[in-house]
């Protein structure tokens, strides 16, 4: 501060990269998806500059969609939720591996009625984040952080 006789500049903001999967299985309806891009939008709007990568998947990837900065206007009209069939998670992880080699970090949003990969160490972070009526106990998910989005009345 200036009046220390001590200059600091400006801390450039370092892009932040977050990657995040988007259950789109029948299991989750128009109410949870809302709410996942939601809390996608609150993710991204604490940070200042980041990039964004949103893999929508039921059983299969159905769409990856990349954005840089994104309002919630953007995220809203480019993201396509399609799915509506089984879920698994292994193909978000398949895609991860082969190419998005350096991610640090995956959010999950689902309500952990999926397939989970067998392996669990990955070389990236992993947080799952529940939410639906028809969410799964907690415990059940084998590896990773979880975080439980609020039930709704």
């Amino acid at each position: 501060s200036y009046s220390l006789n001590v200059y600091t500049p400006n801390i450039i903001k370092e892009q932040v990269d977050i990657l995040v999967s988007i259950d789109t299985s029948g299991s989750i309806g128009t109410d949870e998806l809302e709410e996942f891009v939601s809390e996608i939008v609150g993710v991204i709007n604490s940070f200042e500059a980041v990039k964004l990568t949103v893999i929508v998947c039921d059983a299969a990837i159905q769409g990856v969609f990349r954005f840089n900065n994104p309002q919630k206007s953007e995220i809203l009209s480019k993201l396509k939720l399609k799915g509506g069939g089984g879920t698994s998670h292994i193909p978000v992880y398949e895609y991860i591996e082969k190419h998005i080699p350096n991610a640090k970090l995956l959010i999950n949003f689902t309500d952990g009625m999926t397939e989970f990969p067998k392996r669990k160490d990955y070389p990236f972070k992993t947080i799952w984040v529940l939410g639906g009526s028809w969410r799964i106990d907690k415990n059940r998910i084998p590896f990773g952080n979880v975080i439980e989005l609020p039930r709704r009345a």
